[in-house]
């Protein structure tokens, strides 16, 4: 992934064909997901967010989470996400999603919700392209190919 890319460049990309997004052909690389998360974190977090672990796997159920844990000197997360994806956009949306949550536990001290202080990141999100929801619904994606649809 070239460093010049945008978010807005990348969320308005064309699709691969729904034949190729059936067959889950994105697949990123650990080094993608990391600057992924740099260039949000840049856009949108000022860089305020300290790159956590980030985790690619095979997942079933899940999009993604954050997973918050504590001791009595620091608090830090793990991010996790599906190592398959239908395009770069589902990619961004649920990295997006998951570094929201990581607001709320390692910058404001609370517990990952999908509460008020979850989504103070919709409208800033929501200009380059990405939508912030408690829950993607993928079984909508062939229908519609859009993310702000789902």
């Amino acid at each position: 992934m070239a460093k010049k890319n945008t978010l807005k460049t990348l969320m308005n990309s064309d699709l691969p064909s729904i034949l190729q997004q059936k067959q889950k052909l994105y697949k990123p690389t650990l080094r993608e997901v990391q600057e992924l998360y740099d260039l949000l974190n840049q856009n949108v977090f000022d860089s305020k967010l300290k790159r956590p672990k980030i985790i690619l796997k095979k997942c079933r159920g899940n999009l993604g989470w954050c997973i918050p844990y504590a001791n009595s000197r620091r608090r830090w997360c793990e991010l996790i996400l599906r190592n398959r994806w239908y395009c770069v956009q589902w990619t961004i949306t649920i990295l997006a999603h998951e570094m929201a949550h990581q607001w709320e536990w390692d910058i404001l001290g609370k517990a990952p919700s999908h509460g008020k202080l979850f989504f103070i990141w919709k409208k800033k999100l929501e200009r380059f392209g990405i939508p912030l929801k408690r829950c993607y619904y993928t079984d909508r994606w062939f229908k519609t190919q859009s993310l702000l649809k789902i």
